[in-house]
């Protein structure tokens, strides 16, 4: 039905704005490898650590992430994907030429992070359709106070930002988010709070200097829509007025969360039987305009909720995700996560010129 909806939705529209561009986020659930890394706390996803973690079990879980990725889009390879807890390189080498996703043509850049746990955000990205420019992270100011007594800046995880052009000859910004969990309560918000203020810097930096600024984030924000780290640290507002459901007028500086309005609809976690929106997409607001080169609806925002993904909650009835670990016992599943997958429609009849330069 997806599919059918997405054809429809692209056969309706005039004939030079008939291409279309998937985008993937999806928290992997510790895609480690089998070696230790000097300096991180991977013990736990060894061979003779707590999780028993062998070549079988490793290979395995990257075959279904790329089980993953090919599912997302069943007509064309998906565009880009922003995937959460993956350790490092050789795990996203393995993961693009080890699996079948190996004649895709897939490349990817990632952050490489000093956290104890050692888990990195990668976005994976096809040439063909998003050609990149250029890369950097975001991070935490080494001067900025820490967040706790025992925690410093060091142990916030940085975002990815990446950018690149289109088919349509534009730049589309995008960074790739893991803010840091809920453990800690309060502590843990402090640090979600100081990472989204210093991307909202970020992101306004980068919308002052394009010409016709495409940009979005994705990924695992360990929060809810309406939590203050999105309306007092991102400053995002929801894609909908009023009751009407019907898009606003979009200014191209502001970020709209597309999950707001979505909260009655399920999510993409389950947490003691609820689920939440914690993996979420935000976007500038070229990206919702009728007369944008590139261009996305609510609608085209949803969770996967692919049968394979899924198994019976017997604690909480219903489903819930068909996970890799629970505690120290291996599961065999994919994730604690849904992937959640946003479509756009790109207008090909129009070029604007491209800023390369790297963003302070």
């Amino acid at each position: 039905m997806r599919l059918l909806f997405l054809f429809f939705f692209l056969s309706v529209l005039p004939s030079s704005a008939q291409t279309s561009f998937t985008l993937l986020t999806y928290n992997c659930e510790n895609a480690f490898d089998t070696i230790h890394d000097v300096g991180h706390q991977d013990q736990d996803f060894l061979p003779d650590g707590q999780n028993h973690w062998t070549r079988y079990r490793y290979f395995r879980k990257l075959r279904r992430i790329a089980q993953v990725i090919a599912a997302a889009d069943t007509l064309k390879p998906v565009d880009v994907v922003v995937l959460e807890e993956v350790e490092n390189d050789t795990v996203l080498t393995h993961l693009l030429h080890r699996t079948s996703l190996t004649n895709m043509g897939y490349s990817y850049v990632m952050t490489h992070n000093h956290t104890a746990r050692g888990i990195d955000v990668a976005i994976v990205y096809s040439p063909r359709t998003f050609q990149l420019l250029g890369t950097d992270e975001v991070r935490l100011h080494s001067d900025e106070p820490p967040v706790s007594e025992d925690e410093n800046t060091e142990q916030v995880r940085p975002v990815l930002h990446v950018w690149g052009q289109l088919a349509t000859g534009d730049t589309l910004d995008v960074y790739g988010c893991h803010l840091p969990s809920k453990l800690g309560a309060g502590t843990a918000e402090r640090a979600r709070k100081q990472i989204a203020s210093r991307v909202r810097q970020h992101v306004d930096s980068v919308l002052r200097v394009r010409q016709r600024p495409l940009l979005l984030l994705a990924g695992d924000f360990n929060d809810t829509p309406r939590s203050s780290v999105f309306r007092k640290a991102f400053r995002t507002v929801a894609p909908f007025e009023g009751k009407k459901r019907h898009l606003v007028d979009a200014s191209p500086y502001t970020l709209y969360n597309m999950m707001r309005g979505k909260e009655k609809d399920g999510g993409s976690y389950k947490w003691h039987g609820s689920w939440n929106w914690i993996d979420q997409v935000i976007v500038s607001g070229n990206l919702l305009r009728s007369d944008s080169p590139m261009r996305t609806d609510p609608s085209l925002v949803e969770v996967l909720r692919l049968p394979f993904l899924l198994e019976d909650d017997d604690t909480y009835r219903g489903q819930r995700p068909y996970r890799t670990f629970y505690g120290p016992s291996y599961h065999g599943g994919y994730s604690d996560h849904l992937p959640v997958v946003v479509r756009f429609w790109q207008h090909n009849g129009s070029r604007s010129s491209i800023i390369s330069e790297k963003i302070k």
